[in-house]
């Protein structure tokens, strides 16, 4: 069909690949946004921002799934990757253009744009944690495969985090 003439199988191994490291690169620059000092300094306040902002949209997503699933799922389709990969997309955050935003306005180097910015970090991490786990899923993969990918992620955006704390090294999204 059109995914054929679109993606012809020659490429899907690279273009898998391809888009694996583009991931991985947008991890570390997520962890590099996320400001370690005022998570030190603000834990209370940055977790009920990020999490509300990441399970609300999570769990209305997740009903939408469910209540879609019959009418809009594929062809064999199972229902629980359907339902985890809706949810996740519904809760990801557009954090390059939260932070152009940010970085172009008023609220530039401010208390409210730092929590901002480092609660969307968090959101898209867990997020994509999330997308990596429906992966392994619907690969065939047991609970320990899903781990075993999860935890390279979760190592690069301590990688990120690194790197933020260093003084000799900055990028911004």
């Amino acid at each position: 069909g059109a995914t054929d003439v679109v993606h012809p199988p020659s490429v899907a191994e690279p273009v898998s690949w391809l888009s694996q490291l583009g991931i991985m690169l947008f991890l570390i620059l997520a962890g590099m946004e996320i400001d370690t000092g005022l998570v030190r300094r603000s834990g209370k306040l940055l977790v009920t921002v990020s999490q509300t902002g990441f399970v609300v949209p999570l769990a209305l997503g997740a009903a939408f799934a469910v209540a879609a699933f019959p009418h809009h799922a594929p062809q064999g389709a199972q229902q629980l990757p359907f339902t985890l990969l809706i949810a996740a997309a519904m809760s990801v955050t557009a954090l390059p253009v939260l932070v152009l935003i940010v970085n172009s306005g008023r609220l530039k180097d401010s208390a409210l744009a730092a929590i901002a910015i480092t609660s969307a970090a968090v959101a898209d991490i867990q997020a994509w944690i999330i997308i990596v786990i429906v992966t392994g899923i619907v690969a065939g993969s047991t609970g320990n495969a899903a781990v075993g990918i999860a935890m390279p992620l979760l190592m690069v955006i301590a990688e990120g985090m690194w790197l933020r704390t260093r003084d000799d090294v900055y990028l911004t999204l």
